[in-house]
Protein backbone atom coordinates (compact mmCIF):
# COMPACT_ATOMS: atom_id res chain seq x y z
CA UNK A 1 0.00 0.00 0.00
CA UNK A 2 1.53 3.32 -0.82
CA UNK A 3 2.21 5.82 2.08
CA UNK A 4 -0.11 8.58 2.14
CA UNK A 5 0.98 12.45 1.32
CA UNK A 6 -0.26 15.96 2.76
CA UNK A 7 -1.53 16.39 -1.50
CA UNK A 8 -4.09 13.44 -1.00
CA UNK A 9 -5.02 14.75 2.76
CA UNK A 10 -6.46 18.15 1.29
CA UNK A 11 -9.72 17.94 1.12
CA UNK A 12 -12.93 20.82 0.66
CA UNK A 13 -13.97 20.33 4.52
CA UNK A 14 -10.68 20.24 5.96
CA UNK A 15 -9.80 23.58 3.93
CA UNK A 16 -13.37 24.91 4.72
CA UNK A 17 -12.77 24.24 8.47
CA UNK A 18 -9.17 25.61 8.87
CA UNK A 19 -9.91 28.85 7.05
CA UNK A 20 -13.00 29.62 9.26
CA UNK A 21 -10.93 28.95 12.89
CA UNK A 22 -7.18 30.61 11.34
CA UNK A 23 -8.87 33.27 9.11
CA UNK A 24 -12.15 34.00 9.52
CA UNK A 25 -13.19 33.43 12.95
CA UNK A 26 -9.62 35.71 13.98
CA UNK A 27 -11.21 38.50 11.92
CA UNK A 28 -14.74 39.00 13.27
CA UNK A 29 -13.30 38.88 16.62
CA UNK A 30 -11.19 41.50 15.82
CA UNK A 31 -14.13 44.03 13.89
CA UNK A 32 -15.64 42.97 17.22
CA UNK A 33 -13.48 44.13 19.81
CA UNK A 34 -12.62 46.89 17.61
CA UNK A 35 -16.58 48.39 17.74
CA UNK A 36 -16.77 47.39 21.64
CA UNK A 37 -13.58 49.34 22.56
CA UNK A 38 -15.02 52.68 20.19
CA UNK A 39 -18.08 52.55 21.97
CA UNK A 40 -17.01 52.15 25.21
CA UNK A 41 -14.72 54.68 24.62
CA UNK A 42 -17.15 56.84 24.08
CA UNK A 43 -19.19 56.38 27.11
CA UNK A 44 -15.81 57.18 29.20
CA UNK A 45 -14.59 55.90 32.64
CA UNK A 46 -17.83 54.87 33.88
CA UNK A 47 -18.14 52.42 31.51
CA UNK A 48 -15.18 50.43 32.11
CA UNK A 49 -15.86 48.08 34.62
CA UNK A 50 -18.71 46.67 32.10
CA UNK A 51 -16.56 46.95 29.49
CA UNK A 52 -13.99 44.23 31.57
CA UNK A 53 -17.04 42.36 31.70
CA UNK A 54 -18.48 42.72 27.89
CA UNK A 55 -14.48 41.91 26.80
CA UNK A 56 -13.90 38.60 29.43
CA UNK A 57 -17.70 37.07 27.84
CA UNK A 58 -16.84 37.90 24.19
CA UNK A 59 -13.34 36.25 24.45
CA UNK A 60 -15.06 33.41 25.72
CA UNK A 61 -17.53 33.08 23.46
CA UNK A 62 -15.07 32.93 20.11
CA UNK A 63 -12.79 31.15 22.19
CA UNK A 64 -15.38 28.63 22.47
CA UNK A 65 -16.33 28.82 19.17
CA UNK A 66 -12.27 28.22 17.82
CA UNK A 67 -12.43 25.40 19.85
CA UNK A 68 -15.52 23.62 18.43
CA UNK A 69 -14.28 24.60 14.61
CA UNK A 70 -10.37 23.04 16.12
CA UNK A 71 -12.36 19.90 16.92
CA UNK A 72 -14.75 19.73 13.77
CA UNK A 73 -11.32 20.12 11.85
CA UNK A 74 -9.28 17.51 13.50
CA UNK A 75 -12.38 15.08 12.98
CA UNK A 76 -12.39 15.81 9.24
CA UNK A 77 -8.68 15.39 9.20
CA UNK A 78 -8.55 12.03 10.63
CA UNK A 79 -11.77 10.61 8.28
CA UNK A 80 -10.35 12.14 5.41
CA UNK A 81 -6.71 10.30 6.27
CA UNK A 82 -9.13 7.16 6.84
CA UNK A 83 -10.58 7.11 3.34
CA UNK A 84 -7.24 8.08 1.92
CA UNK A 85 -5.45 4.53 3.39
CA UNK A 86 -8.71 2.60 1.92
CA UNK A 87 -8.76 4.23 -1.28
CA UNK A 88 -4.50 4.39 -1.95
CA UNK A 89 -4.82 6.56 -4.65
CA UNK A 90 -4.40 10.36 -5.33
CA UNK A 91 -7.34 11.61 -7.23
CA UNK A 92 -7.68 15.21 -9.57
CA UNK A 93 -10.04 16.53 -6.72
CA UNK A 94 -7.85 16.17 -4.07
CA UNK A 95 -4.76 17.27 -5.77
CA UNK A 96 -6.73 20.63 -6.75
CA UNK A 97 -8.30 20.63 -3.50
CA UNK A 98 -4.53 20.98 -2.06
CA UNK A 99 -3.54 23.91 -5.18
CA UNK A 100 -6.25 26.12 -3.79
CA UNK A 101 -5.30 25.78 -0.32
CA UNK A 102 -1.30 26.34 -1.08
CA UNK A 103 -1.53 29.07 -3.59
CA UNK A 104 -4.85 31.04 -2.06
CA UNK A 105 -3.20 31.64 1.82
CA UNK A 106 -0.50 32.21 3.68
CA UNK A 107 2.37 29.59 4.78
CA UNK A 108 0.73 30.09 8.26
CA UNK A 109 -2.82 29.24 7.48
CA UNK A 110 -1.14 25.63 5.31
CA UNK A 111 0.53 24.26 8.52
CA UNK A 112 -2.74 24.89 10.05
CA UNK A 113 -4.59 22.86 7.58
CA UNK A 114 -1.88 20.32 7.10
CA UNK A 115 -0.62 21.12 4.11
CA UNK A 116 3.30 21.07 3.80
CA UNK A 117 5.16 22.26 1.17
CA UNK A 118 5.57 19.97 -1.94
CA UNK A 119 8.78 20.13 -4.20
CA UNK A 120 8.63 21.14 -7.57
CA UNK A 121 7.70 17.86 -9.63
CA UNK A 122 7.87 16.83 -13.45
CA UNK A 123 4.81 14.87 -15.12
CA UNK A 124 3.82 12.72 -18.20
CA UNK A 125 0.08 13.64 -20.11
CA UNK A 126 -2.55 10.83 -17.88
CA UNK A 127 -0.13 10.50 -15.11
CA UNK A 128 -0.25 12.06 -11.73
CA UNK A 129 2.79 10.16 -10.28
CA UNK A 130 5.83 12.20 -10.97
CA UNK A 131 8.73 11.42 -12.81
CA UNK A 132 12.18 11.31 -12.26
CA UNK A 133 14.59 13.05 -14.57
CA UNK A 134 16.85 9.78 -14.54
CA UNK A 135 13.93 7.60 -15.93
CA UNK A 136 13.09 9.71 -18.80
CA UNK A 137 15.00 7.85 -21.49
CA UNK A 138 12.68 4.61 -20.10
CA UNK A 139 9.57 6.62 -20.21
CA UNK A 140 10.07 8.44 -23.73
CA UNK A 141 11.45 5.52 -25.79
CA UNK A 142 10.85 7.37 -28.90
CA UNK A 143 11.76 10.63 -27.45
CA UNK A 144 13.08 12.76 -30.21
CA UNK A 145 15.21 16.00 -29.67
CA UNK A 146 12.62 18.20 -29.01
CA UNK A 147 10.37 18.75 -26.18
CA UNK A 148 7.37 20.88 -24.55
CA UNK A 149 7.10 21.75 -21.53
CA UNK A 150 3.91 23.30 -20.04
CA UNK A 151 3.95 25.33 -16.36
CA UNK A 152 0.20 25.91 -15.01
CA UNK A 153 -0.87 28.99 -13.26
CA UNK A 154 -1.95 30.27 -9.60
CA UNK A 155 -4.34 27.75 -7.74
CA UNK A 156 -4.03 25.21 -10.68
CA UNK A 157 -2.27 22.01 -11.42
CA UNK A 158 -1.17 19.87 -14.71
CA UNK A 159 -4.42 19.11 -14.92
CA UNK A 160 -5.68 22.38 -16.38
CA UNK A 161 -4.07 21.07 -19.77
CA UNK A 162 -6.85 18.90 -20.32
CA UNK A 163 -8.70 19.45 -23.54
CA UNK A 164 -12.13 19.01 -24.39
CA UNK A 165 -14.32 16.89 -26.84
CA UNK A 166 -14.48 20.18 -29.06
CA UNK A 167 -10.31 21.50 -29.15
CA UNK A 168 -7.89 19.02 -28.14
CA UNK A 169 -6.03 20.04 -25.44
CA UNK A 170 -2.16 21.57 -25.60
CA UNK A 171 -0.51 18.74 -24.41
CA UNK A 172 -2.26 16.67 -27.06
CA UNK A 173 -1.62 19.61 -30.01
CA UNK A 174 2.52 19.39 -29.10
CA UNK A 175 2.43 15.23 -29.17
CA UNK A 176 0.97 15.32 -32.92
CA UNK A 177 4.44 17.49 -34.19
CA UNK A 178 6.56 14.90 -32.49
CA UNK A 179 7.70 16.71 -29.28
CA UNK A 180 7.85 15.21 -26.28
CA UNK A 181 6.16 16.91 -23.87
CA UNK A 182 6.19 17.27 -19.89
CA UNK A 183 4.19 18.86 -17.63
CA UNK A 184 5.04 20.89 -14.34
CA UNK A 185 3.18 20.79 -11.06
CA UNK A 186 4.63 23.75 -8.28
CA UNK A 187 2.99 25.02 -5.10
CA UNK A 188 1.67 28.29 -6.68
CA UNK A 189 1.56 30.22 -3.12
CA UNK A 190 5.09 30.10 -3.00
CA UNK A 191 7.10 33.18 -4.03
CA UNK A 192 8.03 32.92 -8.10
CA UNK A 193 11.62 33.43 -7.43
CA UNK A 194 11.30 29.95 -5.43
CA UNK A 195 9.24 28.17 -7.85
CA UNK A 196 11.78 29.87 -10.84
CA UNK A 197 15.12 28.98 -9.16
CA UNK A 198 13.31 25.42 -8.85
CA UNK A 199 12.16 25.28 -12.81
CA UNK A 200 15.59 26.78 -13.72
CA UNK A 201 17.25 23.28 -11.71
CA UNK A 202 14.70 21.00 -13.22
CA UNK A 203 14.57 22.14 -16.52
CA UNK A 204 19.05 21.81 -16.67
CA UNK A 205 18.52 18.29 -14.89
CA UNK A 206 16.20 17.54 -17.71
CA UNK A 207 18.59 18.78 -20.44
CA UNK A 208 21.44 16.96 -19.30
CA UNK A 209 19.67 13.59 -19.01
CA UNK A 210 17.60 13.79 -22.36
CA UNK A 211 18.21 10.61 -24.30
CA UNK A 212 20.36 11.59 -27.58
CA UNK A 213 20.48 14.86 -26.07
CA UNK A 214 18.09 17.84 -26.28
CA UNK A 215 18.17 20.00 -29.07
CA UNK A 216 14.84 22.24 -29.06
CA UNK A 217 12.77 23.48 -26.22
CA UNK A 218 9.27 25.40 -26.49
CA UNK A 219 8.06 26.69 -23.09
CA UNK A 220 4.47 27.39 -22.59
CA UNK A 221 3.23 28.93 -19.58
CA UNK A 222 -0.01 30.11 -18.50
CA UNK A 223 -0.95 33.19 -16.19
CA UNK A 224 1.62 32.89 -13.62
CA UNK A 225 3.21 30.32 -14.99
CA UNK A 226 4.57 32.50 -17.57
CA UNK A 227 6.32 34.46 -14.94
CA UNK A 228 7.81 31.54 -13.55
CA UNK A 229 9.45 30.53 -16.84
CA UNK A 230 10.98 34.10 -16.79
CA UNK A 231 12.64 34.06 -13.69
CA UNK A 232 13.98 30.65 -14.48
CA UNK A 233 15.45 31.68 -17.46
CA UNK A 234 17.03 34.63 -15.60
CA UNK A 235 18.35 32.68 -12.85
CA UNK A 236 19.64 29.83 -15.05
CA UNK A 237 21.52 33.09 -17.32
CA UNK A 238 22.95 34.07 -14.47
CA UNK A 239 24.50 30.32 -13.58
CA UNK A 240 25.41 29.75 -17.05
CA UNK A 241 23.02 26.91 -17.32
CA UNK A 242 23.07 24.88 -20.78
CA UNK A 243 18.90 24.98 -21.45
CA UNK A 244 18.64 28.10 -22.08
CA UNK A 245 20.02 27.89 -24.83
CA UNK A 246 17.84 25.07 -26.39
CA UNK A 247 14.70 27.67 -26.08
CA UNK A 248 13.51 28.45 -29.44
CA UNK A 249 10.05 29.45 -28.68
CA UNK A 250 8.33 31.06 -25.45
CA UNK A 251 4.33 30.57 -25.25
CA UNK A 252 3.00 33.36 -22.41
CA UNK A 253 -0.89 33.04 -22.29
CA UNK A 254 -2.22 35.41 -20.22
CA UNK A 255 0.77 36.17 -18.64
CA UNK A 256 0.66 39.20 -16.19
CA UNK A 257 4.20 40.94 -17.09
CA UNK A 258 2.99 43.86 -15.68
CA UNK A 259 0.82 42.81 -13.08
CA UNK A 260 -2.81 42.24 -12.51
CA UNK A 261 -5.49 44.98 -11.52
CA UNK A 262 -7.07 42.13 -8.79
CA UNK A 263 -3.85 41.92 -7.47
CA UNK A 264 -2.93 45.10 -7.19
CA UNK A 265 -6.70 46.44 -6.45
CA UNK A 266 -6.69 43.79 -3.20
CA UNK A 267 -3.61 45.16 -2.21
CA UNK A 268 -4.28 48.81 -2.04
CA UNK A 269 -7.84 47.83 -0.28
CA UNK A 270 -6.03 45.70 2.42
CA UNK A 271 -3.18 48.55 2.62
CA UNK A 272 -6.14 51.50 3.10
CA UNK A 273 -8.11 49.24 5.55
CA UNK A 274 -5.26 48.58 7.78
CA UNK A 275 -4.69 52.04 8.27
CA UNK A 276 -8.11 53.56 8.07
CA UNK A 277 -9.63 52.85 11.94
CA UNK A 278 -8.82 50.29 14.14
CA UNK A 279 -12.17 48.79 12.96
CA UNK A 280 -11.15 48.02 9.23
CA UNK A 281 -7.96 46.64 10.73
CA UNK A 282 -9.01 43.40 10.85
CA UNK A 283 -10.12 43.49 7.40
CA UNK A 284 -7.30 44.58 5.90
CA UNK A 285 -5.40 41.90 8.23
CA UNK A 286 -7.76 38.86 6.23
CA UNK A 287 -6.74 40.13 2.69
CA UNK A 288 -3.10 40.16 3.91
CA UNK A 289 -3.53 36.41 4.59
CA UNK A 290 -2.97 35.99 0.56
CA UNK A 291 -0.49 33.70 -0.40
CA UNK A 292 2.96 35.55 -1.42
CA UNK A 293 2.30 33.84 -4.95
CA UNK A 294 -0.78 35.68 -5.30
CA UNK A 295 1.13 39.13 -3.89
CA UNK A 296 4.38 38.52 -6.68
CA UNK A 297 0.98 38.94 -9.21
CA UNK A 298 1.21 42.93 -8.27
CA UNK A 299 3.23 44.25 -10.57
CA UNK A 300 4.27 41.33 -12.53
CA UNK A 301 8.28 39.90 -13.07
CA UNK A 302 10.10 40.14 -9.88
CA UNK A 303 13.80 40.56 -10.69
CA UNK A 304 15.20 39.79 -7.28
CA UNK A 305 14.06 37.86 -4.31
CA UNK A 306 13.01 40.64 -1.38
CA UNK A 307 11.90 40.30 2.13
CA UNK A 308 8.42 38.63 3.59
CA UNK A 309 7.56 41.25 5.08
CA UNK A 310 8.31 43.67 2.06
CA UNK A 311 5.42 42.74 0.62
CA UNK A 312 2.71 44.68 2.25
CA UNK A 313 3.75 47.83 1.39
CA UNK A 314 1.87 50.07 -1.02
CA UNK A 315 4.46 50.30 -3.85
CA UNK A 316 6.23 46.75 -3.15
CA UNK A 317 7.88 45.28 -6.37
CA UNK A 318 7.23 48.14 -8.66
CA UNK A 319 10.43 48.45 -10.79
CA UNK A 320 11.63 47.95 -14.27
CA UNK A 321 10.52 45.35 -15.94
CA UNK A 322 12.49 42.34 -16.04
CA UNK A 323 13.47 41.60 -19.83
CA UNK A 324 12.48 38.30 -21.48
CA UNK A 325 14.77 35.84 -22.91
CA UNK A 326 16.95 37.53 -26.07
CA UNK A 327 17.48 34.68 -28.13
CA UNK A 328 14.29 32.77 -28.12
CA UNK A 329 10.90 34.14 -29.36
CA UNK A 330 7.97 35.10 -27.77
CA UNK A 331 4.77 34.54 -28.36
CA UNK A 332 1.77 36.72 -26.30
CA UNK A 333 -2.03 35.77 -25.86
CA UNK A 334 -4.32 37.73 -24.20
CA UNK A 335 -8.18 37.72 -23.15
CA UNK A 336 -11.16 39.48 -22.96
CA UNK A 337 -14.38 39.08 -21.52
CA UNK A 338 -16.27 41.19 -24.17
CA UNK A 339 -15.87 39.71 -27.95
CA UNK A 340 -15.52 43.55 -28.72
CA UNK A 341 -11.80 45.20 -28.12
CA UNK A 342 -13.10 48.32 -26.99
CA UNK A 343 -16.01 47.61 -24.57
CA UNK A 344 -15.92 49.05 -20.93
CA UNK A 345 -15.59 45.41 -19.81
CA UNK A 346 -12.25 45.04 -21.67
CA UNK A 347 -10.91 48.22 -20.57
CA UNK A 348 -11.89 48.12 -16.91
CA UNK A 349 -11.39 44.19 -16.33
CA UNK A 350 -8.81 42.64 -18.83
CA UNK A 351 -9.88 39.33 -18.92
CA UNK A 352 -11.11 39.25 -15.46
CA UNK A 353 -7.26 39.11 -13.94
CA UNK A 354 -4.99 40.44 -16.35
CA UNK A 355 -5.29 43.60 -18.59
CA UNK A 356 -4.41 43.11 -22.34
CA UNK A 357 -1.41 45.39 -21.90
CA UNK A 358 0.03 43.60 -19.21
CA UNK A 359 -0.58 40.59 -20.96
CA UNK A 360 1.61 41.95 -24.04
CA UNK A 361 4.12 43.76 -21.32
CA UNK A 362 3.25 47.47 -22.64
CA UNK A 363 1.98 49.54 -20.34
CA UNK A 364 1.96 53.43 -19.75
CA UNK A 365 5.03 53.63 -17.14
CA UNK A 366 6.56 50.54 -17.66
CA UNK A 367 7.39 48.44 -20.57
CA UNK A 368 8.96 44.73 -20.82
CA UNK A 369 12.18 45.38 -23.05
CA UNK A 370 12.12 43.50 -26.26
CA UNK A 371 8.12 43.17 -26.08
CA UNK A 372 8.29 45.08 -29.88
CA UNK A 373 9.75 42.25 -31.25
CA UNK A 374 7.05 39.22 -30.07
CA UNK A 375 3.75 38.38 -31.73
CA UNK A 376 0.71 38.89 -29.61
CA UNK A 377 -2.85 37.10 -30.48
CA UNK A 378 -5.61 39.07 -28.67
CA UNK A 379 -8.30 35.80 -28.13
CA UNK A 380 -12.19 36.54 -27.03
CA UNK A 381 -12.04 35.06 -23.67
CA UNK A 382 -11.91 35.33 -20.19
CA UNK A 383 -9.01 34.12 -18.29
CA UNK A 384 -10.42 30.61 -16.91
CA UNK A 385 -11.14 30.12 -20.65
CA UNK A 386 -8.37 31.14 -22.71
CA UNK A 387 -5.93 27.49 -22.31
CA UNK A 388 -9.09 26.01 -24.03
CA UNK A 389 -9.26 28.26 -27.21
CA UNK A 390 -9.01 27.20 -31.11
CA UNK A 391 -7.13 30.10 -30.87
CA UNK A 392 -4.68 28.94 -28.79
CA UNK A 393 -4.22 25.37 -30.45
CA UNK A 394 -3.75 27.17 -33.49
CA UNK A 395 -0.88 29.10 -32.44
CA UNK A 396 0.93 26.17 -30.69
CA UNK A 397 0.01 24.26 -34.40
CA UNK A 398 2.17 27.16 -35.87
CA UNK A 399 5.23 27.82 -33.51
CA UNK A 400 6.04 23.57 -33.42
CA UNK A 401 5.39 23.62 -37.25
CA UNK A 402 2.13 21.95 -38.17
CA UNK A 403 -0.52 23.15 -40.37
CA UNK A 404 -2.94 25.67 -39.10
CA UNK A 405 -5.10 28.68 -40.26
CA UNK A 406 -3.73 31.85 -40.52
CA UNK A 407 -3.52 33.58 -36.92
CA UNK A 408 -4.36 37.43 -36.79
CA UNK A 409 -1.57 39.81 -35.01
CA UNK A 410 -2.16 42.47 -32.65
Amino acid sequence: MRSRTTAEVATWPLLATTAAEEVVLPTVHGVHRAVSDTTFRWIGPPGRPVQRIVDRITDTVYAGVAGLLHGIGAGVRRTTERRTVDRGSTSGTRLRDRAIGVGLLDGAFQVRAGLRTAPMTLHLVGRTAPLAPQDLAASLPTATSRAVVLVHGLLETEQLWRGSAEVPGLPAIAAGSGAAVLLVRYDTGRPVTENGLALAELLETIAAAWPGGLQQLVLVGYSMGGLVIGDATRRATERRQLWPGTVSDVVHLATPHLGSWLEQSVHFTGWTLRRASAITAPLGELLDRRSEGIKDLRFGGVPAPRPADDADRLLAGWGPAPPWQPTARHHLVSGRLHPRPRHPANLLFGDALVHPGSARGVGVLRRVPGSARARSLAVPAGHLALVRRPEVAGLLRTVLGQPSAPLATS
